[in-house]
């Protein structure tokens, strides 16, 4: 247990800062790939990479004999459903879920209607489409990890 609350203690101030920065910058998938577009990658570049962090701790978690407990699963056809879905609600809303919160906290008030429709359209989808099953992996391993972080690196 104290190996845990020491695995908390590291990651809680990382994800408040994660946050922090989301928020500030305005972190978000659309506008990353619009910067890229015109020729700045560095926000996508900063946003694939914030997804390494997670990985940083799975060396740290394995050290103190704890585990993180990750769900990964293979990709199929659902995956690009929803990711389609998802691209097409982020270019009609003009940003995704970060962005949208962000926005509603500088104001805008008219994004309370997207964040309302998030629950609502993960019910509608769930009532039409109830079996939805997807094949589990196992959790990533210390050398896949550590070779993930170098390459990010």
């Amino acid at each position: 247990m104290l190996s845990l609350n020491i695995a908390l203690t590291i990651a809680l101030p990382v994800a408040l800062l994660l946050g922090y920065m989301a928020q500030d910058t305005g972190l978000c998938l659309v506008r990353g790939v619009n910067e890229a577009k015109v020729g700045q990658p560095s926000m996508l570049a900063s946003i694939l990479l914030s997804g390494v962090m997670l990985w940083l701790f799975v060396p740290l978690a394995a050290g103190l004999h704890t585990s993180i407990p990750f769900a990964r699963y293979a990709i199929d056809p659902w995956f690009i459903v929803g990711g389609l879905l998802f691209g097409i609600a982020a270019a009609i809303n003009g940003g995704c879920a970060v962005s949208t919160l962000s926005r509603f906290a500088r104001g805008e008030l008219r994004m309370a209607l997207t964040m309302i429709g998030w629950p609502i359209g993960w019910w509608l989808w769930m009532a039409a489409i109830p079996n939805v099953k997807h094949t589990a992996l196992a959790g990533p391993g210390t050398v896949a990890a550590t070779s993930t972080i170098a390459i990010a690196l």
